[in-house]
């Protein structure tokens, strides 16, 4: 987490400028540029309308427009503001400019450089706060010995209620995610906006909504991106339809776009947060004067979120919170949905694992479990992904497609067709699409590529047919794989181990490299069904731990496999080793490997109490984790030395610590009762090399 002077040195350079850019970074200079210009068109188009009577006169002389800046003594943003006050013919002392700060210094120096401006030597949420509670009242009821009150923050009625009433320009930051102490006060204060009436409205005209789109499309390429495949996906889902849109923007893409394609269709659409909600139903009445007013739902009992269903569904739009997905389906009769997209994207990246068991998803079996879709409906999931979680290219849509398919079948649905769009923006998105059906209905789920020309996307890919059956390429994640193989088959040979149990994310480096080296490879994908299935058309055994698959815990003395032409039993005490190269932390490691490690090494001590000898060559134990943590990896190392025991002869080969990319990892091959068969010149310089590898890397 930053310490407090991290952030004040962070701020202070966005808000102040950096002597290493002049004192006026680009990016500062364009988003004041930018806002001030979309302030000014406000304020501008607002005045018109007052000029020609559209106001209460007495309302205009009493609450006039006002801009609210978080600034410093430096006054970037005010003079941003001026500069486009200016070029449209306006004077600076039209501006009425409010500027809390706590600092009486910083204060004392604002208004000895703008003496048109007003600071006010209190926070910004303070003097919302005053300001809300000001335009509450009726300033013909409040006792004139009312009127020179002091407020929480420290300033007179009388100054605020000359400044109060419609803020034509509100600029808010702060340090922090939206669940820190910061973010949550910055919403706090968002609310106080909106319903304190703060806010200018009409607030843009036709000629400040073109700025803010152009603005907002040039800062966020994944507007762009995610338009376009709302557009494909409206276009899909044809005319008149019903559709549910979990969005993950309040710009509203996907609502925006089925409307656009067909002004019949009923549309449900749903946001992350009531803050969200309440923003978008704000930008959607400026947009769309005619558009009734929207639904805003907290925590509804059933029989409220049964009227808004019912009587607003035939009427326009509804919001709501993902909280009330609970509610779908269980007393409230609704018709099921021809289209949904399920938005995912809104929070963190998703992890491989996450990936892999999309078909656990709430929403997701929400939807299907209680037949709230058509049996030939559209639907899209939305996801963004993290950047080190694809082994081979298009690992994630693979996933989301296997698991949807899985949830689908579940509940009684088939899957006629799939399609995918990918991009990046900020991080790897993707969207996968199902079309809901029979398997031999030849109808896609998105249609052809659309003719776009150049897009200002990195990484836009639009399949209209997703094929799983593709030969995987690989990703740069398996490099770390790669120059692990050496050492790994050296180890191997020197020991003469004859039947090995591999595991690896992808399997693109050390399997095709075991293949020839060893008798017998088993390659356990660890309930992945996408690279079973790839295993077995790349003509390897696939291995399953015995009992339930997802719960490690179960595993016993036998692992039984199962190929390609039927399944067969394999004794765990007649593997030699173990090469488990995971995507994972230690902890997660020991969850899914511990039992099967520990059950090797039962297997191994039972032998040697039975017969008095171990095993014929012994027993090697490879493992591959995550290791940022640098000391988690020698104690985990050592539980299992400890777990061999005095009966067995434990010896670590080797064991490094390494960085590739922004992740660590932790690599480390155990040896118990090995002897080693030749001369062992390969293995010594494959070691070494790792060693100075991992070195170098550290």
């Amino acid at each position: 987490m930053a310490t407090a002077r991290t952030r004040e040195r962070f701020t202070g350079t966005y808000r102040c400028g950096s002597e290493r850019t002049g004192g006026h970074p680009a990016e500062k200079a364009a988003v004041n540029q930018w806002l001030a210009e979309l302030a000014v068109a406000a304020a501008s188009f607002a005045s018109g309308v007052q000029d020609a009577g559209d106001l209460n006169r007495h309302h205009k002389k009493q609450r006039g427009l006002w801009s609210l800046l978080l600034e410093t003594r430096e006054l970037r943003t005010l003079a941003a503001l001026r500069s486009a006050a200016t070029a449209r013919g306006m004077k600076p002392s039209e501006l009425f400019v409010v500027i809390p700060n706590p600092s009486a210094e910083e204060c004392s120096a604002m208004a000895a450089a703008a003496p048109e401006s007003h600071t006010f030597p209190c926070t910004s949420h303070s003097l919302l706060s005053d300001l809300a509670g000001v335009c509450s009242r009726d300033a013909s009821t409040v006792p004139a010995a009312d009127k020179s009150s002091v407020c929480e923050s420290g300033t007179e009625d009388d100054e605020l209620q000359a400044g109060s009433g419609a803020a034509a320009d509100v600029r808010l930051d702060y340090c922090g995610t939206l669940d820190s102490l910061a973010g949550r006060r910055r919403q706090a204060d968002i609310e106080t906006l909106f319903s304190g009436g703060l806010l200018l409205r009409p607030g843009l005209s036709k000629e400040a909504r073109w700025q803010l789109g152009r603005g907002l499309c040039a800062e966020r390429p994944v507007g762009v991106a995610t338009r376009l495949a709302a557009e494909a996906f409206a276009a899909a889902a044809g005319d008149d339809v019903r559709a549910l849109a979990l969005e993950g923007c309040k710009l509203l893409p996907v609502t925006s776009a089925l409307q656009a394609h067909s002004a019949r269709s009923k549309i449900v659409t749903a946001l992350p947060s009531h803050l969200d909600a309440a923003i978008a139903q704000e930008l959607r009445r400026v947009r769309h004067p005619s558009t009734p007013l929207l639904e805003k739902a907290a925590s509804p009992a059933k029989g409220r979120f049964q009227e808004v269903c019912t009587s607003s569904l035939d009427s326009g739009l509804v919001y709501f919170t993902p909280a009330l997905m609970a509610h779908l389906g269980s007393d409230v009769p609704i018709e099921p949905f021809d289209a949904v997209w399920l938005g995912c994207e809104s929070g963190r990246s998703c992890t491989a694992a996450e990936l892999r068991e999309c078909d656990k998803w709430a929403h997701l079996n929400v939807l299907l479990s209680r037949q709230l879709l058509n049996p030939e409906a559209l639907l899209a999931i939305s996801v963004s992904v993290s950047s080190s979680s694809e082994f081979w290219h298009g690992a994630a849509v693979d996933w989301i497609l296997e698991g949807a398919r899985r949830a689908c079948h579940r509940y009684g649905y088939g899957v006629a067709n799939t399609s995918a769009i990918r991009f990046e923006a900020n991080a790897p998105r993707v969207i996968a699409v199902l079309r809901l059906g029979s398997a031999s209905s030849d109808a896609l789920a998105l249609g052809p590529a659309p003719a776009l020309g150049a897009i200002p996307v990195k990484g836009w890919d639009y399949a209209a047919r997703w094929d799983q059956e593709r030969e995987p390429s690989p990703t740069a994640e398996v490099a770390r794989h790669r120059l692990l193989v050496p050492y790994i088959t050296a180890l191997l040979r020197s020991a003469g181990s004859d039947s090995v149990l591999l595991h690896e994310p992808g399997f693109s480096a050390t399997a095709p490299a075991l293949r020839g080296c060893v008798g017998r490879l088993l390659c356990c994908a660890a309930s992945d069904t996408v690279s079973e299935n790839q295993l077995w058309r790349r003509g390897f055994s696939v291995s399953r731990l015995s009992g339930d698959a997802d719960v490690v815990l179960s595993v016993d003395e036998v692992l039984p496999t199962s190929a390609a032409g039927g399944s067969t039993s394999v004794e765990l005490g007649l593997i030699d080793a173990l090469v488990l190269l995971d995507d994972c932390g230690v902890a997660a490691w020991r969850a899914h490997w511990g039992a099967l490690v520990a059950a090797r090494l039962r297997a191994a001590r039972a032998r040697l109490r039975s017969e008095g000898s171990c095993d014929a060559q012994g027993f090697i134990l490879i493992l591959l984790c995550e290791g940022s943590d640098a000391a988690a990896l020698p104690s985990f190392v050592e539980e299992f030395l400890v777990e061999a025991g005095g009966e067995l002869e434990a010896t670590l080969d080797v064991r490094v610590s390494f960085k590739q990319g922004s992740r660590r990892w932790g690599f480390a091959s155990l040896k118990l009762a090995v002897a080693e068969v030749g001369s062992g010149s390969e293995l010594s310089l494959a070691r070494s090399e790792l060693q100075l590898w991992a070195k170098q890397h550290s």
